[in-house]
This record gives structure tokens, sequence and C-alpha cells, in this order.
């Protein structure tokens, strides 16, 4: 809205209801864009907006996969060799260990 020339008093209240006009849906825009940020703000957000990056990056999900069957894989091997029961089923858990481990790492 650059100068003017306003000529009569039709003019003036014209330009006036204009600005009250552009006033209000500027307030409203205003009102808009602080509400979204104070959102933007909120902690829950945060943490989702940051989670959701992590479940759509790859190399994250597949380390999240290998950690799992590696934490699977000593589960199994606890249960089924009983590390701390005998020299033998200690020996053979390692052994179990070692080739699933490969295997996992082998994975990509």
């Amino acid at each position: 809205m650059g100068n003017l020339k306003i000529e009569s008093y039709s003019d003036l209240i014209l330009q006036i209801t204009l600005i009250k006009t552009t006033k209000k849906q500027q307030e409203i825009e205003l009102r808009k864009d602080f509400n979204e940020f104070t959102q933007s703000l909120n902690p829950v957000q945060i943490i989702q907006h940051g989670l959701s990056k992590l479940a759509n990056d790859k190399t994250i999900k597949f380390n999240l996969k290998k950690i799992g069957m590696i934490a699977g894989a000593d589960l199994l091997i606890d249960i089924i060799f009983g590390r701390n029961r005998s020299i033998k089923g200690f020996l053979s858990a390692v052994l179990v260990e070692k080739i699933a481990s490969t295997y996992i790492n082998s994975i990509e």
C-alpha cells in the first residue's frame, strides 16, 4: 500500500475498511503461526518428530535388526547350552555364538 491520494470522505472510509480487513487477516495468520510454533516446542512433538526420522532411516533400521538378532541368538544360546553349567556347555555356546555372530554380521 503506497501513498494513495484520498480525495473524498468515501475514499477515506474505503481505505480504512481495507486496512482493517488486512489487519484482521494478518492477525489470524499470526495466531495460526504462533500456535504452530508453540506446538513445535512441545517436548512430545519433538520426540515424535525425531523418532519418525529415525524410523525412516534404513541404516538405523538395519542396525536395530542386527542388534535384535544378536540379542535373540545370545538368549537362545544361554537357554539351550546353559553357559555356566559346564565347560562343555560353555565351549559349545562360544562356538555357536561365533558362528551366529559371523552369520548375522554377514547379512547386509
